[in-house]
């Protein structure tokens, strides 16, 4: 994940990012069936967003779009 915030203040312009899936590991709560969340992970993404690049939530590219920002605020509260 860093490594897109990298590669956006390296001048490549990102708009979006398609986020498939995230395993659960020690330190990360489940925030769907398919993407987990520790504290490093929120950061990351309140960075990309305050960049304005849109993330987009899909396990399988056939699924509907998930809620990324109720997604994220899920993972802000239960890791507090």
């Amino acid at each position: 994940m860093v490594g897109i915030i990298i590669v956006s203040h390296g001048g490549i312009d990102i708009k979006e990012l398609n986020l498939g899936s995230m395993a659960h590991s020690q330190g990360k709560v489940a925030c769907t069936k398919a993407v987990s969340m520790g504290s490093d992970d929120v950061k990351t993404f309140d960075e990309l967003l305050a960049m304005g690049i849109k993330i987009d939530v899909r396990k399988v590219p056939t699924d509907s779009p998930e809620n990324f920002n109720e997604i994220l605020k899920k993972a802000k509260t239960e890791l507090k």
